[in-house]
């Protein structure tokens, strides 16, 4: 499928959906117009998720010895995230990277390090906020059918995420397959090489420098508190029920379940915890907050995001690497 296309049917989906919640449950858009100020607030702490990204990119890149200045590195890492928000469970941003490093004369292997460290990152934090919650679920003697199949499935994606670092053969030799099916034919057919080794060593030599990696999973653990301010900051003034750790981990369980290649960006899943787990009190206004997640943390960031991706700034990355990001963008 064309990315004009691909484009126009999420938007279409996008838009379906919103029309959808509005007609099942009554929303009264006009109120759009009171919370103006909480649709900026929300926004402008989805975007500082984003500019935290590409500064755990910097740090990556920087200890790599790639030589490049903090402000490519966010317009770099913001402009990739294009590619997930177009892509089934968030899958693109982190082989564009891969893509644009390999361009810029990054070792292939050294690059799949460079972004799978992020990848990483993200899982190993995700799945430490979903357990805790799992856990005072359990104390609590709460039974939320969500949290449990998000626990589940995190735990099969750090256990996936560990044969991969360990070197399993079958799983590279699964990637091999799938990134050959979605259309990374020529980054498929080389990635059960020696490229391999060259990963295992540099993420080997990242993950054992304790300074480093504590400044990662520090970084990492601040996205997590943004991202869930994103929610949060729309539930404040219309559910009595409204609880930043609740909001953190809601995020976070929609993010999961949104990993299974089911939906795109998470259309209806994010709405559908949203509405059906954390707010079963106020379900009108419960689907209103959903809306307006989707509009501060998807709409707004994927529009930033393809702005970024067709930035000039591109070309100072890469060097010549310029006319064939640009060609790659517009095919």
């Amino acid at each position: 499928m064309g990315l004009l296309k691909r484009i126009l049917l999420i938007s279409a989906i996008t838009l379906a959906l919103i029309i959808v919640l509005v007609k099942n449950f009554s929303i009264n858009l006009s109120l759009i117009t009171r919370d103006l100020d909480l649709i900026v607030l929300s926004a402008c702490l989805s975007t500082i998720v984003f500019f935290l990204k590409g500064l755990r990119f910097h740090f990556i890149l920087k200890r790599t010895g790639f030589p490049t200045n903090i402000l490519d590195s966010i317009v770099l890492r913001f402009g990739s995230e294009f590619f997930a928000f177009i892509g089934v469970s968030y899958i693109g941003d982190e082989l564009y990277r891969v893509y644009v490093l390999e361009k810029s004369n990054v070792n292939r292997g050294i690059a799949i390090s460079i972004s799978y460290l992020e990848v990483f990152l993200e899982v190993i934090t995700a799945f430490t906020i979903i357990l805790l919650g799992f856990i005072f679920s359990i104390i609590y003697g709460v039974n939320n059918i969500y949290l449990t199949l998000a626990m589940i499935l995190s735990l099969i994606i750090v256990v996936f995420n560990l044969l991969f670092i360990l070197g399993f053969s079958q799983i590279y030799s699964f990637l091999s397959k799938l990134l050959y099916k979605i259309g990374f034919k020529s980054f498929s057919k080389r990635l059960i090489s020696d490229d391999i080794r060259e990963f295992k060593r540099h993420f080997s030599n990242l993950m054992l420098d304790s300074k480093f990696s504590m400044l990662m999973l520090s970084i990492s653990i601040l996205i997590g508190l943004f991202s869930g301010s994103v929610l949060h900051i729309l539930t404040v003034r219309y559910s009595t029920e409204s609880n930043f750790i609740i909001s953190v981990l809601a995020v976070y369980i929609a993010n999961t379940l949104s990993s299974l290649p089911i939906t795109v960006g998470g259309l209806g899943v994010t709405e559908g915890v949203i509405i059906a787990v954390f707010y079963p009190s106020t379900t009108d206004i419960s689907a209103y907050i959903a809306i307006l997640y989707r509009i501060t943390s998807y709409v707004i960031p994927f529009i930033i995001s393809s702005i970024l991706l067709n930035l000039g700034v591109l070309r100072r990355f890469g060097g010549e690497l310029g006319e064939e990001i640009d060609a790659n963008v517009s095919t």
